[in-house]
């Protein structure tokens, strides 16, 4: 009996530590491998005061960005790849340094401003952000959905028949990615 009790206790210590060191690269493991594809961007903000406007970025991005796709290596080096359809004056790659923090519950984007928080249309052009420290909402082998925000000066005009004033604002963005 006692010899059942520590083979027993020995599977169960060998489990688990196996599992915690397993876990602690898990994310940075699934990130590093294939080629992560943008398939759904929206951003929300305060349009007016009390009221939240959501906008869908998929349907206002120029058809060429569609195929773009991000790759993760384990220098902590990454590349936005423009795929077969291409914007005008689009690179193939598009550098950015990556790395997780907190647990990797947060993954920090630096020089990431053509993927994150770019809007990438001709009928609204904004300037992508360099920096993000994004919460990673979900996570799994097949998907990524990251939230993040940004502070952002907008124009208020209640109506077109008086003058607008620029207010600041945050705007909150969520983009989901998928292999």
């Amino acid at each position: 009996m006692k010899q059942i009790i520590l083979a027993l206790s020995v599977i169960l210590a060998l489990g688990a530590c196996t599992k915690s060191s397993t876990s602690v690269n898990e994310t940075s493991e699934i990130l590093r491998v294939g080629k992560w594809r943008m398939t759904a961007y929206t951003y929300k903000y305060e349009k007016t005061p009390g009221v939240d406007t959501v906008i869908d970025v998929m349907l206002k991005r120029d058809t060429c960005y569609s195929d773009d796709y991000l790759t993760f290596d384990s220098s902590y080096n990454g590349n936005q790849h423009s795929a077969q359809l291409k914007c005008a004056g689009e690179l193939d790659q598009m550098p950015f340094n990556w790395e997780l923090k907190d647990n990797q519950k947060t993954l920090i984007l630096n020089n990431a401003q053509f993927t994150i928080g770019n809007i990438s249309s001709t009928s609204t052009p904004t300037k992508g952000l360099e920096y993000v420290e994004a919460k990673i909402t979900k996570m799994n082998k097949k998907s990524m959905t990251i939230t993040y925000q940004n502070k952002v000066e907008i124009l208020f005009q209640p109506d077109k028949t008086v003058e607008g004033t620029f207010i600041e604002t945050t705007l909150y963005y969520t983009q989901t990615f998928e292999k």
